[in-house]
């Protein structure tokens, strides 16, 4: 079994947001070794996504620790409400039988 990890919001200006979820997407590639993609919603709405991959939940729990004591991390994700709507992150987990 193998899990998938898959964060959106409603951004608040689509350009600056969506840049912003790339900064927060190379930052999190290049300094904690991430497969991470970013995207945007296509049926449901104007919602940028990231999705993460994970081979058990203890490896993702162990990811939400590293990020957890990550000032650089938790400074960009405080910037985040600048630019995404209030309320609108949506997480979700999804378990794949292998």
């Amino acid at each position: 079994m193998h899990y998938r990890f898959t964060r959106t919001a409603i951004p608040t200006n689509f350009t600056e947001s969506r840049d912003f979820a790339g900064r927060i997407t190379a930052y999190l590639q290049a300094n904690h070794g991430m497969d991470i993609a970013m995207g945007v919603q296509v049926f449901s709405g104007n919602r940028i996504a990231w999705t993460v991959n994970y081979a058990s939940l203890q490896e993702w729990e162990d990811t939400q620790a590293k990020l957890m004591a990550d000032e650089s991390y938790q400074a960009m994700i405080a910037d985040a409400a600048e630019y995404f709507v209030a309320g609108t992150v949506l997480d979700s987990m999804l378990a794949f039988m292998d």
